[in-house]
This record gives structure tokens, C-alpha cells and sequence, in this order.
């Protein structure tokens, strides 16, 4: 199974979209899925269920950092270079998805009620499964 279908899948798992990206690259970089799921929990729903930036767009930033980022705060012609490949992957998601709010992606307001289960007919409605495949393939193409 490829990165794509990974972070689909683990979005049918019942993941938030950020989860489902992060977690399908994490174990390349040594980080425990469970962990990874756990430190983009908040993201998803576009940011603490907010509607803002998608959580796909969030979990590309985290992978991008995850594999090009420094914890040298004097190195910041790194910061620079990260900086720059996590917009060129929201311009690439942009490209691809026309915007990259949740609210814009799905159609809905914040103060939209989400639904308390994921039925068939929520992943009827909602793109995120294609949205989460789309971000893990952008992070390929550029990992």
C-alpha cells in the first residue's frame, strides 16, 4: 500500500484528515504512529473543528518539518527552505483542490453540527478521503 491509499485508509479508520497524513509518513521518520496521531489530533476539522486551514494542508506541513526541519534556532536559512516547501505544497494542494479551508473543501460553516459517526452517507459529502490521499501524494512527489 502506498502513502495514498495509507492515509485514505487510516481516514476510513476513523482518523481526522491531519492524523491520516501524518501518520502515514511518521514511521519513516522514526516517530511512533500512535504518537504521530496523537500530536495532530487538534488539527483536524480545519483546526480544532474550526473550519480553517484543512487538516491535510496542517499534516503536510508537520511531514515537510518532520523531514527538513531544524531544532537549531541560529540555522535560518533552514527555517527559510521549510518555510518554502510547505507553500509550495499548499500551492500545489491549492492547485489541485481550489482552496485550502476546510470550510471551502467541504462546504460547510463552523457552526455546521458534525455528525457524532461517520456513516456512508458522511463519506458520501465529504472529500476527505480524497483530500488526505491528494496531500500524502503532493508529500511524495516531494519527499
Amino acid at each position: 500500500m502506498g502513502k495514498k491509499e495509507e492515509a485514505a485508509q487510516l481516514f476510513f479508520d476513523g482518523y481526522n484528515c491531519s492524523q491520516s497524513v501524518v501518520a502515514a509518513f511518521s514511521e519513516d521518520f522514526g516517530i511512533p504512529k500512535e504518537t504521530a496521531l496523537k500530536f495532530s489530533e487538534g488539527l483536524g476539522g480545519g483546526v480544532g473543528r474550526m473550519r480553517d486551514m484543512c487538516g491535510a494542508v496542517t499534516g503536510m506541513a508537520i511531514v515537510l518539518s518532520m523531514r527538513y526541519g531544524s531544532s537549531d534556532l541560529s540555522d535560518k536559512e533552514n527555517k527559510a527552505k521549510v518555510y518554502a516547501l510547505v507553500q509550495q505544497a499548499a500551492d500545489k494542494f491549492r492547485e489541485k483542490y481550489s482552496s485550502l479551508y476546510c470550510r471551502d473543501l467541504i462546504g460547510v460553516k463552523r457552526t455546521t453540527p458534525v455528525p457524532d459517526e461517520r456513516t456512508a452517507e458522511f463519506y458520501k459529502k465529504r472529500p476527505c478521503a480524497v483530500l488526505v490521499a491528494g496531500a500524502a501524494e503532493i508529500l511524495e512527489e516531494m519527499l
